[in-house]
């Protein structure tokens, strides 16, 4: 009995004694969360409140600000089951975030819908993080690569630059700052300031501004100047430039056999200057340059291949920041993509992009289902246990963790949930979408046009429309429809053709052409010559037909085509997101388009005439040959 007592005592006063740590800790917790009041002071101060929060935080919570993840899809019945696209928070990632101090998300198109849902999202979000305010991280480029489903898209860099405008281009970034700050979004991954020089690139391409490294300097600088009026932080990728690949890193690992002399001239460049003009984030590119860093590394199949910038501590350490003086953030780009994935495990790659010096990966596992809670977990804590043997990569994890802490406070983060009422106002406004109607119109470029354009509209045309796929044929035809109801006594009526342009044509197709009044024939990156593409305008101009090529995205189609009379470069018509196949249209760079295509003798004011200029250069198929300068275009 007295034993039974003492244990009893001793089990009492065990109890009451982890009741009160509970307490305290719970205490504790609750007080790690800076107030608003707390922020708005560190934001006098960062540097010395940011190393005095540091001090006070836990490895984990220091190895938790690195990383950024995404919350697209969810599965909670597992991989074969149906997955949800996240528009609202899930407990699961609600629990990532609290119990690994994460220190970023990264949205995609998928997750933004609208302003009020948007709103919500981001501020669920932000309750969740138990210290600091969260990065909230997009990729709003413009044209091509646009996040937000209800905003204001922009014709993209590319046409931008077509525009030659600075000016338009300082707007561009003020729009995208003001409408991402009005939503609670606080990083912009933008902008591109690849240089594209290969006009192979199969990722860049419109996404670059041009091939002229002094007009991506100048139309990135101002682009900067613009967002960076409001609290969102530009970033500058893909560093050490990915604008000379013939592989797309989404999917493998492109190889640069660049010279270091021609990367210095070219590539560097628009790094360079973002970083003496104070740019404060860069995004790394997954691509190998053997010029910069010949090393290689084993993959995870035991085959050597070289290292890519992302990994390699000689490019992001040894020039971004010794040799350029970056002291801002290095973003990895997209851990998941397959240049990485497909070569290296997830905390392989992570552990080397540390010690190369990243300070933020970018969705470093993939989170589809509770499975992948699990891999996120064990990856976290191989992370914690190298961090606890490894001296550099702890040492590396702290120099990491001040630079993230210091910015969020430079940048004045709050727990402020944005006014919705604001919102709708400022996202998508009418002044917005006026500014996206002129810059399309202004960028649209003709490179050929034997005296086929303008055409005239009359009471009645037929209009062939042939397109590599029926969305993109209806697209079109839906702003033909328009611009018929539009413009008095005019009626169109259009046929569809889907086509491979590789393929034969068939008599279908030529029957099609021949009850034709005009065909606009619409192309996406060809990187060789299409045999029915070449029919198609052959057969056309042996019956007559007024027939037009349209460049729905990269301006270089024409050189893999003979004798095109019409030649239109609109610079997108929609967009796309290799990570996870979903499209936006560009319907203002279409409407621009067929606006400079048409006319009409008792409404011409309503009609565009062509000034954009080319922002590169078109060369032959093989590259040897120019065969339209930078700054060319037709005028009528």
């Amino acid at each position: 009995m007295h034993t039974a007592r003492k244990f009893l005592i001793f089990a009492w006063v065990f109890f009451c004694c982890n009741v009160q740590v509970f307490s305290k800790d719970a205490r504790r917790e609750e007080g790690l969360r800076m107030s608003n009041a707390e922020l708005k002071k560190a934001a006098r101060s960062p540097e010395k409140t940011a190393q005095a929060v540091v001090a006070q935080m836990s490895q984990r919570e220091k190895l938790g600000q690195m990383l950024m993840i995404d919350m697209r899809l969810w599965s909670p019945g597992g991989a074969n089951a149906r997955q949800h696209v996240i528009t609202k928070m899930v407990k699961e990632h609600g629990r990532l975030i609290r119990q690994y101090s994460l220190g970023a998300v990264i949205l995609f198109r998928e997750n933004l819908v609208d302003s009020k849902q948007i709103i919500n999202l981001v501020d669920d979000l932000q309750n969740q993080s138990p210290r600091l305010p969260l990065f909230i991280g997009v990729d709003q480029e413009g044209g091509y690569v646009t996040r937000l489903q209800h905003g204001t898209q922009f014709s993209g860099n590319m046409a931008l630059a077509a525009t030659r405008s600075t000016g338009l281009a300082k707007k561009v970034g003020q729009v995208h700052g003001l409408e991402l700050s009005a939503l609670g979004i606080n990083i912009n991954f933008s902008p591109v300031v690849d240089v594209n020089s290969n006009q192979n690139n199969p990722v860049i391409g419109v996404r670059s501004y041009s091939d002229n490294l002094e007009l991506v300097i100048r139309m990135a600088e101002n682009y900067i100047a613009g967002l960076e009026r409001f609290p969102v932080m530009a970033t500058v990728k893909h560093f050490p430039g990915h604008g000379n690949v013939s592989v797309d890193s989404h999917y493998g690992m492109p190889v640069v056999n660049d010279t270091e002399n021609d990367w210095r001239r070219i590539h560097l460049k628009p790094f360079a200057h973002s970083i003496k003009k104070g740019i404060r984030a860069v995004m790394t590119a997954h691509i190998a340059l053997p010029a910069l860093d010949g090393g290689k590394l084993k993959d995870k199949n035991g085959v050597l291949v070289p290292i890519p910038a992302t990994l390699s501590r000689s490019i992001l350490t040894g020039i971004l920041r010794e040799e350029l003086k970056f002291q801002g953030l290095i973003f990895t780009d997209a851990l998941d993509m397959g240049a990485i994935s497909e070569h290296f495990e997830p905390f392989y790659a992570a552990k080397r992009a540390i010690l190369a010096g990243a300070d933020i990966l970018t969705m470093p596992i993939l989170i589809r289902t509770p499975n992948d809670m699990l891999r996120f977990e064990e990856f976290f804590r191989q992370l914690e246990n190298a961090a606890q043997r490894d001296q550099q990569l702890a040492a590396r994890i702290d120099e990491s963790a001040y630079r993230i802490v210091l910015e969020k406070f430079r940048m004045g983060l709050s727990w402020q949930q944005p006014s919705l009422s604001k919102a709708k106002e400022i996202v998508a406004s009418k002044e917005h979408l006026e500014l996206e109607e002129y810059i399309a119109r202004n960028a649209v470029t003709v490179l050929e046009n034997n005296d086929v354009l303008p055409i005239q509209l009359t009471k009645k045309q037929s209009v062939l429309l042939l397109n590599t796929s029926q969305a993109r044929n209806e697209l079109i035809r839906d702003e033909l429809k328009a611009m018929a109801r539009h413009t008095k006594d005019v009626s169109i009526s259009t046929a569809m053709h889907v086509v491979d342009y590789n393929s034969q044509m068939s008599d279908a197709l030529l029957a099609e052409i021949q009850q034709a009044d005009i065909i606009l024939m619409c192309t996406e990156n060809l990187t060789q010559r299409p045999q029915l593409g070449q029919q198609i305008i052959d057969s056309a101009a042996q019956m007559g037909k007024k027939l037009v090529v349209i460049a729905t995205r990269n301006p270089y189609d024409i050189a893999y085509l003979d004798n095109v009379d019409a030649y239109v470069v609109i610079y997108g018509m929609t967009g796309y997101d290799a990570t996870n196949a979903g499209r936006n249209t560009l319907e203002v760079n279409i409407r621009a388009g067929l606006y400079t295509i048409f006319t009409h003798a008792r409404s011409s004011k309503n009609f565009n005439k062509p000034k954009g200029q080319l922002p590169v250069n078109v060369l032959t198929p093989g590259l040897e040959e120019l065969l339209y300068p930078y700054g060319y275009g037709l005028r009528y």
